[in-house]
């Protein structure tokens, strides 16, 4: 190396008189040679090589340089063929360079290897006017073109074409051996070398230990093309900070490839985090992925494979922005596989990639997911024609999950923070799905193993299907859009599941667990159940018992019908439907079950068996054997149809044949007919919001035997599902209700409603919203003081209050402040 000589100190003379310029001069002279000794370490030195330059060889080029100068080599045009090996270290202020010379065009053939501590090196293939004025290439297919073989640092190859041969599945065109870190392959050209066989992969990186691995390696605005194995492989122990960015990725070769490819195989491990994939492009025949890159082989297709790390934060493993498109499989009548982006272990985080024109002649299909990890996502689409498939791990879409094509969950769990849209085909053989949002199925839907969670702390819309387990575990109501199927249980822990107009089936096996905060509210069927004598059958534990004498009649395959949250007055909240291969001439015991508060306001000690033969029309007392809490037990059971419990006084004086509500724009239409009337004074037509509490809305007289009755209900900001219910009122004032009928209108809208009005004593309010809150009640007079105050706990939906002001007779404005709204009404007090 060259070494530069140390400057000598200078004697120190006998003191005596000097002139004052004598040694101004040897001063300045000294500064002068300081300066210009500094200078020349710290300038960059030029070596040409090459036809015309200093040396014949870039070997000769590189030795006898010093540690301490910046080294430029220089290729001139031609082409080299020769191995370099660099091992040296150069400071940062004294890097080497090697690039072609000005405007020249460089081949350079054989293998460049870095190792033993190459430290700040940069091979540039800009030639001033040119970038990839430079071309690496290796046609050994038994060698590679670059090799960073061992503990290189801070290496930059930029703007060059690289070509290899390789045939090994162990080796690429670029290979990163051991211990190599902060290395930048930066707008390069990687591919094959025209006329020769195929490379396996073009950049490779073998597996390692943690004390060999590499680390933060960037590729980035590279081509790379035409390879028969992988584009991109790092094996398993390998480092994090990995950058793969804005590389494309294509195959232009006549003819298409038959063998199995992947253009990104990412699959440094555990201990890998920090890493980035992002905004790369495969597909085409050319770096804008225009035209088909075609595979013509009976083997899968991968794009992107990542399997690397559990980091958050800044240690986040990221596959973002990424662009699939245009890769067509064409062998016919094999099972070979096209998936898009596979996350093979570790926690991945994905957002924005893209998967289009797309397509795959074998069985298999084209999966745009497949989930063995942890696999986060902001909001993501399966395709029509696609499919994605969660295999084991967690799947955790932060946002929305929409599924237009197929989506096959066979292991792991998945949890949708948002709306989970299925407008395909969804099959769910194994694992949980849970969703906090809405659950909106639009086509095939089913689950034969694992369960459905719906645990949103908020109103939920769920959709019909074939469920293996259900469990509500979210405060708020979840309603029905459509009948479902439960095939094994369902859970109630927190919550309401509201069935609607629709209802819910059991499977043969499902059973039900509920509790008096958390139910069921609406219809529950079990059928194809046969008692046996003797043995008790609860239909999936909904309330009912039925158990066979010993050697009475059987009343062979039964079906029975829970409807709960509605009831006639005087009796519980639920009622049973039952109906069987044999409906007469039984002989067994029931037993009733219900909820506590289905049973409010009623004289337990007078509560008995209660049956209808007429779908409720009218009611026969059947006596009582046995009470309990929440419990009662009849001994002796003869018939089926319909059975509850209650107080029971007299017959209904009033026989009704028909009672139906139906939407009409923002009306709802409650018309009923009767065939017979006795006493009868009128109807009173009830509403309700929750199919709890209900309010009066008016009252119809009576017409007389085998009458048409028709109210329109026209009370503005109808929202949600409204339920309605008919009090026939006797003439010496005694009412009884029917149960209830439902209608849906849209969305829920914030809204205050006050009546009577004017009032006299009490007001009823009605607070309408989307959300739970605490509402904040002021009654403000006409001069704007405030001369009553409330607060009071409002549920998401309709929520009815009972407002007792204290104020003087006059005309007052109601506000209502809830979640930062704020409601208006003027009242008159009386």
């Amino acid at each position: 190396m060259k070494q530069l000589s140390a400057l000598k100190s200078t004697p120190q003379l006998p003191a005596h008189p000097q002139p004052t310029m004598r040694w101004l001069l040897l001063a300045g002279l000294l500064l002068f040679l300081l300066l210009v000794h500094t200078s020349r370490a710290q300038a960059q030195v030029v070596r040409t090589v090459g036809s015309g330059g200093e040396y014949a060889t870039l070997a000769e080029a590189l030795q006898g340089l010093s540690s301490t100068d910046a080294y430029e080599i220089q290729l001139l045009s031609g082409t080299f063929t020769e191995d370099v090996t660099i091992t040296g270290a150069f400071p940062g202020a004294a890097a080497l360079t090697i690039k072609p010379g000005a405007g020249s065009m460089v081949v350079w053939e054989g293998t460049l290897k870095l190792e033993d501590g190459a430290v700040n090196v940069t091979v540039d293939g800009n030639n001033g006017t040119t970038a990839r004025a430079l071309t690496l290439r290796q046609p050994d297919a038994a060698r590679s073109t670059v090799q960073f073989a061992d503990n290189a640092q801070t290496v930059v190859l930029r703007d060059l074409i690289i070509q290899g041969s390789t045939a090994s599945a162990g080796s690429g065109v670029v290979v990163f051996g051991t211990r190599n870190r902060s290395i930048q392959l930066l707008g390069n050209q990687i591919g094959n070398v025209p006329g020769a066989a195929l490379p396996a992969n073009l950049v490779y990186t073998a597996s390692t230990t943690p004390a060999t691995l590499n680390e933060q390696i960037t590729l980035r605005k590279n081509e790379l093309f035409n390879f028969s194995a992988t584009g991109v492989q790092v094996g398993s122990g390998n480092g994090g900070g990995w950058l793969i960015s804005e590389n494309n990725f294509y195959y232009n070769q006549t003819p298409a490839p038959a063998t199995a490819q992947t253009a990104i195989d990412f699959q440094p491990g555990a201990t890998s985090d920090g890493n980035t994939i992002t905004y790369n492009t495969i597909g085409g025949r050319n770096v804008t992925a225009s035209g088909i890159w075609e595979n013509t082989g009976a083997d899968d297709f991968q794009g992107i494979v990542v399997s690397c790390g559990t980091g958050t934060g800044a240690l986040v493993n990221t596959l973002s922005n990424n662009v699939i498109r245009n890769i067509s499989l064409t062998r016919q009548n094999t099972s070979q596989a096209l998936t898009a982006l596979l996350v093979e272990a570790g926690r991945v985080e994905l957002t924005a990639n893209t998967i289009s024109g797309v397509a795959n002649t074998g069985s298999e299909g084209v999966n745009s997911l497949v989930a063995r990890g942890h696999v986060v996502l902001s909001d993501f689409t399966v395709n029509s024609g696609q499919i994605m498939a969660v295999e084991r791990g967690l799947l955790d879409v932060q946002n929305n999950l929409t599924n237009s094509g197929i989506l096959n969950h066979t292991g792991g769990n998945m949890l949708v923070q948002g709306n989970f849209t299925n407008n395909g085909t969804f099959a769910q053989t194994q694992g949980d799905l849970e969703v906090k949002g809405d659950m909106v199925n639009r086509n095939i839907f089913n689950c034969t193993t694992g369960a459905v969670k719906l645990t949103g702390n908020r109103d939920q819309k769920v959709s019909g299907g074939s469920y293996f387990n259900l469990e509500v575990n979210g405060t708020g109501t979840k309603t029905l859009t459509g009948g479902l199927i439960v095939y094994n249980g369902i859970q109630m822990t927190q919550g309401i599941l509201n069935t609607g107009s629709f209802r819910i089936s059991l499977g043969l096996l499902a059973n039900v667990v509920e509790t008096d905060a958390s139910y069921i509210l609406g219809k529950v069927e079990a059928s194809g159940r046969a008692p046996e004598e003797g043995k008790a059958e609860d239909f999936g534990n909904i309330g009912l018992i039925f158990t066979p004498q010993t050697g009475a009649t059987l009343p062979g395959y039964m079906m029975v019908v829970r409807t709960t949250g509605t009831a006639v007055t005087g009796q519980i909240q639920r009622y049973f439907d039952l109906e069987a291969d044999v409906m007469t001439d039984l002989k067994a015991s029931m037993v009733i079950k219900y909820l506590p508060h289905e049973a409010l306001f009623l004289n337990l000690g007078r509560l008995e068996f209660l049956r209808s033969t007429d779908n409720g029309g009218t009611w026969t007392p059947e006596g009582i054997t046995s009470r309990g809490t929440n419990v009662a037990e009849l001994g002796l059971v003869t018939g089926l149809g319909r059975w509850s419990l209650g107080v029971f006084d007299k017959p209904l004086p009033v026989t009704l044949t028909a009672f139906q509500v139906r939407a009409e724009g923002a009306n709802a239409v409650v018309t009923w007919t009767t065939a017979t009337e006795v006493n009868n004074h009128g109807f009173g037509v009830e509403v309700s919001t929750d199919g709890r509490t209900f309010r009066t809305l008016g009252f119809v007289p009576a017409a007389g035997r085998g009458q048409q009755y028709r109210f329109v209900d026209t009370e503005k900001q109808k929202a949600g599902l409204r339920y309605y219910r008919l009090r026939q009122q006797d003439v010496n004032g005694r009412s009884t209700h029917t149960e209830a009928r439902t209608v849906a209108f849209g969305p829920l809208r914030l809204a205050l409603a006050a009546y009577p009005n004017p009032f006299a004593g009490n007001l009823d309010l009605t607070v309408t919203t989307p959300a739970s809150g605490v509402a904040t009640l002021r009654l403000v007079d006409a001069l704007g003081r405030t001369v009553w105050t409330s607060t009071q706990r409002v549920q998401p939906g309709a929520t009815q209050l009972v407002a007792a002001p204290e104020c003087q007779a006059g005309t007052y404005l109601l506000e209502a402040t809830l979640n930062g709204q704020v409601l208006r009404q003027r009242v008159v007090r009386r």
